[in-house]
């Protein structure tokens, strides 16, 4: 459907020895490392979503000047216009949620919660847009080969990419579990999204008996300020 221009394959490793020499990061510990770089990941592809809105929306605001409809420019029609403001409207806030987990990110801190509502927002505004832009653009908006038509397909593999409901659950256990810091360990601070207690107990967020029911995979991802 979309991302024509990717090459998709599959990797397989059976029985294969890495020599410490070639190890990258730390020993089991490869979950964290992975999450970690998805959180620059995110921001590339809440990026690449916005660079698809963005020329979706000067296209249709262009076609709308140019085309005529019963007499007049189609952005004269309320419909078409009040359509193109939400287009822009949705646009502007997907740039700016996804500057802020950059500047966040430049600041040298972590960025997991901002950098998932980043990438939820600015995907699914992407596929928004372009759907207004097919909308606006009419029959040519759905013929096959229109530049607006590939751009509806190339905003909706953003929605997929870098887990598709992983960055709404990264964004909800950040929320849910700021609720519960009066209940953690006295003692605690809090350094943007990853909260650690000082004398080296659970993390902010959950009770040390809580923590210790969840399987050793979750447990480290918390651990470790994920």
């Amino acid at each position: 459907m979309g991302a024509r221009g990717t090459i998709h394959g599959e990797l397989v490793f059976e029985d294969a020895r890495v020599p410490h020499a070639q190890l990258l990061g730390e020993v089991n510990r490869g979950f964290q490392q992975m999450m970690h770089s998805l959180d620059f990941v995110r921001l590339i592809t809440a990026s690449h979503a916005i660079g698809i809105a963005q020329a979706a929306y000067e296209d249709a605001v262009e076609y709308a000047k140019q085309r005529r409809s019963f007499g007049q420019a189609l952005h004269k029609h309320q419909a078409i216009a009040f359509m193109i403001a939400d287009m822009a409207t949705d646009l502007h806030a997907a740039r700016m949620i996804t500057r802020h987990a950059a500047a966040q990110l430049d600041a040298g801190r972590k960025i997991p919660t901002e950098a998932a509502m980043a990438k939820l927002y600015a995907s699914e505004a992407a596929t928004r847009i372009t759907h207004k832009a097919m909308q606006v653009f009419g029959a040519w908006g759905v013929k096959k080969g229109s530049l607006v038509e590939q751009m509806y397909r190339e905003a909706r593999i953003t929605e997929i990419w870098t887990a598709p409901r992983r960055s709404s659950a990264s964004s909800s256990r950040a929320i849910f579990s700021a609720g519960h810091e009066e209940v953690a360990t006295k003692g605690c601070d809090r350094e943007q999204n990853s909260a650690r207690c000082s004398d080296g107990n659970a993390p902010v967020g959950l009770p040390p008996d809580e923590l210790a029911k969840l399987p050793t995979i979750y447990r480290d991802d918390l651990l470790s300020g994920r």
